[in-house]
């Protein structure tokens, strides 16, 4: 818990200091979303009980921005996944309880967890529910037109379109970026000590969850 902590503090200094108070909505949903990563890691490992909490932050993040659409969409089959997987070879691993027993007492309330999850759902989507059913169209439909067409409205076309001397002037315009800009980060290149920290990071992160993997299996392979 405290190298996953360091880690995130010191990955926190990679952020611009307006990522941490903007209200620009990819920046809003950054956090969150970190703190659905842990949850989705949770469920993996049979938490139920995280399932309604879980619900409501990945749809908070679905609905800051779509940019957390499908990183959402690979926590929730990563977590969702892991606890079917693991309530399955438990189920293997165990006799099935006879009926009336503790055992079969204790997996009951699971299914509350669920039927809590699902309500939570339902109150989160209500409100675009709503819009796409009374509005013409609905905000879902406006999104799914516009992404469908972004081809022939996106800048590149239209600057391609464009006269030399406007086409020359409007990439002057992009390339003047300031530090207030937020494509100044992805425009600018980035120094060689946070490459090789960036780098050092995501090794030791992945090393961690090699080590994980082989200690679960172990521990999954010691006879009972």
């Amino acid at each position: 818990m405290f190298a996953t902590a360091a880690a995130i503090a010191l990955m926190c200094q990679s952020l611009s200091s307006e990522s941490l108070h903007d209200v620009w909505n990819p920046a809003a949903g950054l956090f969150p979303f970190l703190l659905l990563i842990f949850l989705c890691w949770s469920l993996a490992c049979g938490d139920h009980r995280l399932l309604p909490l879980t619900v409501l932050v990945a749809s908070f993040v679905t609905q800051t921005h779509l940019t957390y659409v499908l990183p959402t969409v690979g926590m929730l089959a990563v977590g969702l996944g892991g606890l079917l997987a693991g309530g399955v070879r438990r189920r293997r691993a165990k006799p099935a309880p006879a009926p009336g027993s503790d055992l079969q007492r204790s997996r009951a309330p699971a299914w509350r967890w669920v039927a809590a999850a699902v309500l939570v759902a339902g109150v989160c989507w209500a409100a675009p529910a709503i819009d796409e059913i009374e509005g013409h169209p609905g905000n879902l439909t406006l999104i799914v037109q516009t992404a469908g067409h972004r081809g022939r409205h996106s800048g590149r076309h239209r600057l391609e379109r464009c006269r030399p001397r406007r086409r020359l002037a409007a990439v002057v315009a992009v390339r003047a970026a300031t530090a207030w800009n937020h494509k100044n980060d992805v425009r600018a290149t980035p120094s060689s000590v946070a490459t090789d920290s960036t780098i050092a990071l995501l090794a030791a992160l992945g090393l961690l969850a090699v080590a994980d993997s082989y200690d679960g299996v172990r521990i999954l392979a010691r006879p009972r």
